[in-house]
């Protein structure tokens, strides 16, 4: 070819292959770039799927189990402490009887002796006994009494008759055990006269005033009395079917 001749017409030609070529490359690119993107795709599809399908984590607090509250078991108030002596239901409420004293002690009792557990409201108190109202619904009060572990199933009320053996539990002196000596007894006491007493030879442990029984059946609470458990002595005891019968209670 001599110099200054036009360029061979094919020239132009071979000029734009490499434009073709770069169309071809980024047309392959792209499949490619699709194709990833839609392998992206299909992988993230499957993990969405399944946090869409997994539960919510639950983050609300399990329900407390059921804490019975028998006879016997001890609650605490701002004034110190006091022993169930029984339970007792009247309608859908829960109430639990306990010795006199206890209602000069406080109205506001707990589970725990940090009180910060509230279980129950004094109702009133005698010369004869404190009445109190369970609260919490967080526990159960069964027709139980607790002896030391051993637990008492309690379902019968009886009045006693003399001569007839009958006994309660305390925690630092075990069973304590006498006879009734007579029924329907009045005592004088600084908090009050108290009227139809069972009195018993039962000694008067100030420890161990939980309910009385006689062969596994609710007797009454008791009073108060008189000697001691070296010496023996008195103890009286206040019928339970009074307690139950002025208040409109029953067991269970």
């Amino acid at each position: 070819m001599r110099p200054g001749t036009p360029p061979h017409p094919s020239q132009p030609h071979s000029s734009r292959q490499p434009a073709a070529g770069r169309h071809r490359a980024r047309a392959v690119l792209v499949g490619l770039m699709c194709a990833v993107l839609a392998a992206l795709g299909l992988a993230a599809a499957p993990a969405a799927a399944a946090a869409d399908a997994a539960p919510a984590a639950d983050t609300s607090r399990p329900a407390p189990a059921s804490t019975p509250i028998r006879g016997g078991d001890v609650l605490y108030t701002a004034g110190g402490w006091c022993a169930v002596s029984f339970n007792a239901r009247g309608g859908a409420r829960n109430y639990a009887a306990m010795p006199s004293g206890c209602g000069q002690v406080g109205t506001q009792w707990f589970a725990d002796s940090q009180q910060t557990v509230p279980v129950a409201v004094t109702v009133t108190t005698t010369p004869a006994y404190t009445l109190i109202r369970y609260t919490s619904s967080d526990f159960t009060y069964p027709p139980e009494i607790n002896a030391g572990g051993t637990v008492i199933t309690v379902n019968q009320v009886i009045n006693p008759a003399v001569g007839q053996q009958v006994c309660r539990f305390g925690s630092s002196t075990g069973w304590l055990c006498g006879t009734v000596q007579a029924l329907n007894q009045t005592v004088n006491y600084p908090q009050g006269t108290v009227y139809g007493l069972i009195r018993t030879t039962m000694c008067p442990d100030p420890y161990s005033r939980g309910a009385v029984l006689a062969s596994g059946r609710l007797v009454g609470v008791v009073v108060g009395g008189s000697g001691s458990c070296i010496s023996g002595g008195t103890t009286f005891v206040l019928p339970a079917v009074q307690i139950l019968s002025v208040h409109g209670l029953m067991l269970g």
